[in-house]
């Protein structure tokens, strides 16, 4: 296959363009500072797991919980496991969503890639794994 029939190219964006990680760490300081309570780094550790077991649990049809239920059952789950005293899920949802949509943080190799791609006229790219909210949040970086 020649390079120059290529039209686009769908891929996880998350850790090969995007520092997920680091723009989940900002979203979840984000969060925390927007509901008045003290954030702690090893929160981050507590929540990252937390949140991939639930979506990986939907992808494996493993769970009782459906993938809409998912984004506000989780803070329900890491609020509880941190002994944080909150209850507005959706709420804090929305603020972790809008602290996503807010970090910008890159991979090493982002402009590389990018680059490359550019050079190519390789213009098109989307998100294969990221659900149309967090392709919202992309678009607008």
């Amino acid at each position: 296959m020649k390079l120059c029939n290529i039209k686009a190219i769908f891929f996880d964006a998350d850790d090969t363009i995007v520092d997920h990680k680091q723009c989940e760490k900002e979203a979840l300081e984000y969060l925390f500072d927007n509901i008045q309570k003290e954030y702690k780094a090893q929160y981050q550790d507590i929540f990252r797991p937390l949140d991939r077991n639930l979506w990986d649990s939907v992808e494996k049809k493993s769970n009782r919980i459906s993938k809409e239920d998912i984004p506000e059952y989780r803070f329900k789950k890491f609020f509880k496991e941190i002994n944080l005293e909150y209850t507005n899920y959706k709420k804090a949802n929305k603020l972790f969503q809008k602290g996503l949509a807010n970090a910008v943080a890159l991979t090493e190799n982002a402009c590389d890639i990018i680059k490359y791609l550019y050079e190519k006229k390789i213009y098109n790219m989307c998100s294969y794994k990221w659900t149309s909210q967090i392709t919202k949040t992309t678009n607008k970086k």
